[in-house]
């Protein structure tokens, strides 16, 4: 069964006015061997697709001057690409086609800070009321990463029942990291940044400087990026951590996701229909190398193999 190392990233940026910056983030991704990112805080209101060293960045653009998410996609898979798309200020969509004709899809999000969840809470409301929506979509269709600045700390596991989140997870909950785990919870995903021991300093993603109480400044590191799929897709989790010594200068460290995937973690795809009477199911199989459709009806001891139509020309 064919395998491929498939390394996905999420990093906040902090603006990419700069053409030098988006040079030095290409380079980034070529060099940590990324195949896709997405970026958050490009503050680019203008929609861009270029080519940029050896990577091709696209930007949806924004009308809020803070916000702006965006993707870098190596050249690896660059011919890859089938459609992207901005389906709100705090979240896009960018899918790809794989040599297989089966579709990856990764949903980028920039949720609101702490702050401003507490003073305006319908707008974090909103934003999970629409990945529920994305995630029922794509969830049984593609195969999902949901990826992002979710300005949520989850902190340690407080339960055993919390199925949505590993052994290493750092620091402690939030409010927005209790809406984080609900979304997971109730959508079956799980949070790949949490399965991995790791050196705190790989866990953390966001840091800053705060005065305390005598006035003096001390450094704050939290974990509040992540990068999510299907709990189902455990087995195909390789690695996660955080990485510092980008060339983009960020608060934000990048968070990278090694998955292997197989042609069978991502072809296979059920799907139910029905014709007249008879209640059918589909899976999509592959044997001897030929794409083929396994119909059953569950009504007759029926099962017929048909080839798919569009594969046809190659047999």
């Amino acid at each position: 069964m064919k395998e491929n190392v498939f390394n996905v990233a999420t990093f906040n940026v902090r603006g990419l006015g700069d053409k030098f910056k988006r040079y030095q983030l290409a380079t980034d991704i070529t060099n940590y061997k990324v195949d896709v990112a997405c970026l958050q805080e490009t503050k680019l209101t203008e929609t861009i697709d270029e080519y940029v060293h050896e990577c091709r960045f696209i930007n949806l653009g924004t009308k809020v001057k803070y916000y702006g998410c965006g993707f870098i996609i190596h050249k690896r898979w660059a011919p890859s690409i089938s459609k992207f798309w901005k389906d709100s200020e705090r979240i896009s969509v960018l899918q790809l086609k794989t040599k297989e004709n089966t579709f990856i899809t990764l949903i980028n999000v920039y949720a609101p800070t702490s702050d401003r969840a507490e003073k305006y809470p319908a707008e974090r409301e909103r934003m999970y009321k629409e990945l529920d929506e994305l995630v029922s979509k794509f969830a049984n269709k593609t195969f999902l990463l949901i990826c992002g600045d979710f300005n949520s700390k989850i902190g340690k596991k407080h339960l055993d029942e919390e199925k949505c989140i590993g052994n290493y997870s750092k620091g402690f909950r939030n409010d927005n990291g209790d809406a984080l785990i609900d979304f997971c919870e109730n959508n079956n995903l799980f949070i790949t940044n949490s399965a991995f021991q790791h050196p705190a300093r790989h866990i953390t993603t966001w840091a800053c400087q705060r005065k305390n109480k005598d006035g003096q400044l001390i450094n704050i590191y939290n974990q509040i990026d992540f990068i999510i799929c299907k709990t189902k897709c455990k087995t195909l989790l390789c690695n996660s951590r955080s990485y510092g010594g980008t060339q983009v200068i960020s608060d934000h460290r990048i968070v990278i996701t090694t998955l292997t995937l197989t042609w069978h973690s991502i072809k296979r795809q059920r799907t139910q229909t029905i014709v007249g009477n008879l209640h059918v199911k589909h899976w999509r199989i592959k044997t001897n190398e030929r794409s083929m459709w396994t119909i059953l009806f569950k009504t007759q001891q029926i099962t017929e193999y048909l080839i798919d139509p569009t594969e046809r020309g190659n047999i």
